[in-house]
C-alpha cells in the first residue's frame, strides 16, 4: 500500500496525486493500493481551484490520465479526502464546500465542454449527488445536507445550459440522481427551449424529471 501525505501540498503536488499515474488497465486506486493522509480544508481548497482552472488540464496530462483522474476524484469510497465525502464533511465551513461545487461549472464549461474523456464526465454527478438524496443521512446532519443540495441543484441548472450536448446530458443526469423539489421545473423550462430536440433526448430528459434512470 503507497501513502500519500497532502497535508500542506502545494497545487501542483495535488494534481500530480490524482492526474500523474501509468494509465493501466486497473486504475492506481483500486483495491487497497492507497492510504490518503489529508486535511480536509486544504483538499476543499484544492479541489476549488483545480475546477476553477480546469482547462489548463488539458495540456498538462494525458486523456487517459484525466479519465482515470477524474473518476478517482469521485471514487470516495476508494479513496479518502476526495468527492463525495468532503460535500458533506461539516468540519469544513459550508461556504468552502459551497464554493468548491460551483467551481465545478466551469469544470463543465472549460474542459468538458472541449473533451467530455469517456465516463468520468457523464457520471460525475451520478457518483457525488446519489448519496445526496434525502434519508440517506441523519436527522443530525439534514439541514446541512439539504444545503449541499440546493448548491448542486443550481450547478447542474447552470450546466444544463452550455452549449453542449454532452454537458446538458451529464446535468440531466446529475438532476435525475440528485432529485431536488425543484427538478420537474428546471428540465421543463429546458426542453422549453430545445425545439429541435430530438425525440430519444426528449424521453431522457423526461425520465430524469422522475429519476427514473440508470
Amino acid at each position: 500500500m503507497r501513502t500519500y501525505d497532502l497535508r500542506g501540498c502545494s497545487y501542483n503536488e495535488f494534481l500530480d496525486f490524482v492526474f500523474d499515474h501509468p494509465v493501466e488497465k486497473q486504475p492506481w486506486y483500486f483495491g487497497s493500493k492507497v492510504q490518503v493522509v489529508f486535511d480536509a480544508v486544504h483538499n476543499t481548497d484544492l479541489l476549488t481551484e483545480l475546477f476553477s482552472n480546469a482547462r489548463a488540464l488539458l495540456e498538462k496530462y494525458s486523456r487517459d490520465q484525466l479519465e482515470h483522474g477524474f473518476w478517482a476524484l469521485q471514487s470516495g469510497r476508494l479513496i479518502d479526502g476526495l468527492l463525495p465525502n468532503l460535500m458533506f464533511d461539516q468540519s469544513v465551513p459550508f461556504e468552502k464546500r459551497a464554493d468548491c461545487i460551483r467551481a465545478m461549472f466551469f469544470l463543465y464549461r472549460d474542459l468538458f465542454s472541449v473533451d467530455d474523456l469517456h465516463t468520468s464526465s457523464n457520471m460525475w454527478w451520478d457518483s457525488i449527488s446519489s448519496s445526496n438524496q434525502v434519508g440517506w443521512r441523519s436527522p443530525s446532519t439534514l439541514e446541512d445536507n439539504m444545503k449541499v443540495q440546493d448548491v448542486m441543484f443550481d450547478t447542474l441548472t447552470q450546466i444544463l445550459y452550455l452549449e453542449s450536448e454532452e454537458c446538458q446530458g451529464a446535468a440531466l443526469h446529475g438532476l435525475g440522481h440528485l432529485r431536488h423539489p425543484n427538478t420537474e421545473k428546471v428540465i421543463r423550462d429546458w426542453i422549453a427551449t430545445q425545439p429541435d430536440l430530438p425525440e430519444d433526448d426528449l424521453e431522457y430528459a423526461e425520465a430524469c424529471i422522475p429519476g427514473e434512470i440508470m
